[in-house]
């Protein structure tokens, strides 16, 4: 969901931090072992290799938004549980999970197209369960991303099939759900995005069908978009879950 007020739930100190990082200039990076508040620290994503990606006269980074297999999986999770944010001139992209693997995912891809990501932790509270938050601080990216609609992305950054799949892989990652390894599901209240992702498992050779509106009480209703079993082992095959290919002892490359 591109939506601000990712922030609830961090500490102050942890805000702070984030604001400070978001101004640092090219070639300069925290230690991994840099504690930025009690109990949480910088992983070793937020080193950087300085003199790549390419700077402006100003000294501001430009990241590659090119179309590219990392770009779109970007997108695909930002369409789902990811988040934006652009108050007090902070520009970040971002996603809070209880999934270590998707989120080392998410901070790859954002890595692949030159935004050095940030990792958070947030300890387990009561029934809450421990989250990894993952932030990208880059007034480009935020604008680019805000500055389009699923129509300008369907022709252009998900024109080409292994876009479509990484953009689907994303929003997966985010919003889908599986039973019985056979039944894959997406699930938002964006019924705009749920025909987009109907459009790009078609173009990928995988049936699906949508499904509701269903209620949601005194929230707004979802739509649902059902791949069958008979389709289940082509999208496990062209698209490939992050989360499943984790376990399988996957990898991935910057593309």
């Amino acid at each position: 969901m591109i939506l601000g007020g990712w922030n609830r739930g961090l500490s102050h100190s942890t805000n702070v931090i984030l604001m400070r990082w978001s101004e640092e200039r090219r070639g300069l990076h925290y230690s991994p072992r840099t504690e930025i508040c009690k109990g949480q620290r910088l992983s070793p994503s937020t080193e950087f290799k300085p003199g790549e990606p390419p700077w402006n006269k100003r000294g501001k980074f430009i990241p590659n938004l090119r179309p590219s297999v990392s770009l779109a999986y970007i997108l695909g999770v930002l369409y789902g549980d990811g988040w934006t944010s652009g108050t007090n001139g902070r520009y970040q992209v971002g996603l809070s999970v209880v999934d270590r693997v998707f989120a080392d995912e998410f901070a790859r891809a954002l890595q692949c197209i030159g935004v050095r990501p940030v990792r958070l932790k947030t300890k387990a509270r009561g029934n809450r369960q421990e989250q990894v938050t993952v932030v990208g601080c880059n007034r480009y990216l935020y604008h680019w991303i805000q500055n389009r609609t699923l129509k300008d992305l369907e022709f252009t950054a998900l024109k080409d099939l292994e876009n479509a799949s990484a953009f689907l892989r994303g929003f997966y990652d985010s919003d889908g759900s599986c039973a019985r390894e056979r039944y894959f599901n997406f699930t938002n209240t964006d019924e705009s995005l749920i025909h987009l992702a109907w459009r790009l498992l078609s173009r990928l050779g995988i049936v699906a069908r949508i499904l509701g509106p269903y209620s949601n009480g005194p929230w707004k209703p979802f739509w649902r978009l059902n791949i069958p079993a008979s389709s289940g082992g082509r999208f496990v095959e062209v698209v490939g879950p992050t989360i499943k290919r984790g376990l399988l002892g996957g990898g991935a490359s910057c593309e």
